[in-house]
């Protein structure tokens, strides 16, 4: 029994020493019988020499001295840019690039370690001497010492000129920009050029055209209004001879005098038609002047002393009266047609347009010109409206003074034909409710007055 006693404690002893787990591959613990060299790494772990503390897993590595420092298969002691190339045959082991088995780039490096820098054609280019990244096709190059840097393009057709290569914009420079083989075409910066058949110094604005340099027979300024009269342009003195010389738009301007158009007739809203001509409305001018008087531009106003609406006759309806001639203003055409009467409406300016809204209005129309049988005012005015215009004729209108009976005219006696005169109401009478003197006849009753002839003798 003492035996047995004797060898339970040397057993317990036993297993209470160091324990020796296979599984364990580090430890720090001194006199490991598995970690010799004591760099904590165990030999039957991962320290590939275990008789070498310098040698383990984590250690730096340490080219070229033949030994597997870090205990990494792939990292291989003599070849340290890791390219596949061993140190005794890579030229320069720094840069994975460089190798024997690299191709020679036009680096300034030897890539493939033949002791030679960019001796291999590099890739097929273009002299660029002009620098605008577009080749000249005349000279191609395959080497790599060129200066400058060869393009991938030779589509430069002239490498002298940095301002010259395809797509570049045209600019007036005596220079083909955009390579397509034409001088200044289409120049962005043109300058635009106008015909001057009559070479009185101004020209057509219909014939222009854009160019670096002028044309022969043209010139830069585009405002002659007749290119084929030497005499007539915006430098011209207006002469009284029924052309616009001066081309500002009024002819023999200068010469028409206040009371030269005289304001004979008028009849107003509302009329006892109106159901059936809602918009019956017209007055009467009359050529008081020894010329012909162009009304192009001319201005219209009403609306009392202000004259604060109008509009302008439209100088495309040449509208022009000649001695003694009446010219009849309409709201409307809309009755011409349609009327059976003696003397039918004939309108030679329509300052309304029935097809479009009463509230429609533009330079030369106005729907919301309205002619009213009371009180009321008409001005005829040359170069402008009431703030820039001449007036050459005014007539304003009340009632009761003035004398207008429903359905007829207000007409100006025929021997009182100035603009003095049209200032009086005692000037003015009805148009008598004469079958002669009908105007427009209706289902209703007719309305009577003269537009477009003389006036009737008032009472």
């Amino acid at each position: 029994m003492l035996r047995l006693a004797l060898l339970i404690p040397t057993l317990l002893t036993g297993c209470s020493g160091v324990e020796n787990d296979s599984s364990d591959w580090f430890d720090t613990n001194a006199g490991d019988p598995n970690d010799l060299d004591g760099d904590g790494y165990r030999a039957d772990a991962d320290d590939c020499d275990d008789t070498d503390p310098t040698v383990h897993p984590g250690a730096g590595e340490t080219y070229y001295d033949g030994v597997d420092n870090d205990c990494d298969p792939a990292t291989i002691d003599d070849d340290q840019d890791a390219d596949g190339v061993s140190v005794d045959v890579d030229c320069n082991d720094y840069d994975p690039a460089v190798n024997p088995d690299a191709v020679d780039l036009c680096d300034g490096v030897d890539n493939n370690c033949d002791g030679s820098v960019d001796e291999a054609p590099g890739l097929d280019g273009w002299i660029d001497a002009d620098g605008d990244g577009y080749g000249d096709a005349a000279h191609p190059v395959t080497i790599c010492d060129v200066d400058p840097v060869p393009v991938d393009n030779d589509t430069d057709c002239n490498d002298a000129e940095p301002a010259a290569f395809p797509g570049n914009p045209e600019v007036c420079d005596a220079i083909d920009n955009d390579c397509n083989g034409v001088v200044d075409d289409g120049a962005t910066d043109a300058t635009p050029w106008y015909a001057d058949a009559d070479e009185d110094g101004f020209g057509d604005a219909a014939a222009m055209v854009t160019a670096c340099s002028a044309p022969p027979g043209s010139v830069s300024d585009g405002t002659d209004c007749d290119d084929g009269e030497a005499s007539v342009h915006p430098d011209a003195t207006e002469a009284d001879n029924g052309v616009d010389d001066d081309c500002d738009a009024f002819v023999d301007e200068d010469f028409v005098l206040p009371g030269d158009l005289v304001f004979t007739e008028f009849t107003g809203e509302p009329t006892p038609d109106a159901v059936t001509v809602p918009d019956a409305q017209w007055f009467e001018v009359y050529n008081a002047s020894a010329r012909t008087v162009d009304l192009s531009d001319w201005y219209v106003a009403r609306a009392g002393s202000a004259m604060t609406a109008g509009f302008y006759i439209d100088p495309a309806e040449r509208v022009s009266a000649d001695p003694g001639e009446y010219l009849v203003f309409c709201k409307t055409d809309a009755y011409e047609s349609s009327s059976g009467a003696a003397y039918p409406l004939a309108c030679d300016y329509v300052w309304g347009d029935p097809d479009e809204a009463s509230t429609w209005s533009g330079a030369f129309h106005d729907n919301t010109f309205e002619l009213q049988a009371g009180d009321d005012s008409v001005g005829l005015y040359l170069g402008g409206d009431p703030s820039t215009g001449v007036l050459v004729d005014g007539v304003a209108w009340s009632e009761p003074a003035w004398p207008r009976a429903d359905g007829r005219s207000l007409a100006l006696e025929p021997s009182l034909l100035d603009s003095t005169s049209n200032d009086l109401e005692t000037s003015w009478c009805s148009t008598p409710s004469d079958a002669a003197y009908t105007w427009w006849a209706s289902g209703v009753e007719p309305d009577y007055g003269t537009p477009g002839s003389a006036n009737p003798t008032c009472p």
